[in-house]
């Protein structure tokens, strides 16, 4: 997504099931759609969005993440 020098527009956040091994869950962000259009923000977002829309779905007992400060603020707000 991201690298020296460039800076990252698009972001594809991907939840997949760990049993299964398949795709559950995808949303593909634009920079602009996140609060702060900075780019650590993009991926807070992505996180979100894409938990949100699998839980409309089905029962989401555990998620499993990098070490991503904004994520993990997240997840312990809910």
């Amino acid at each position: 997504m991201d690298s020296p020098w460039h800076c990252a527009h698009h972001c594809t956040y991907t939840m997949t099931d760990n049993d299964t091994k398949k795709i559950v869950g995808m949303q593909t962000l634009d920079k602009r759609e996140t609060e702060n259009e900075k780019y650590q923000f993009i991926k807070k977002c992505g996180f979100e969005r894409v938990l949100q829309d699998t839980r409309s779905n089905r029962n989401v007992l555990e998620a499993v993440t990098d070490a991503h400060l904004q994520i993990g603020d997240s997840m312990s707000k809910t």
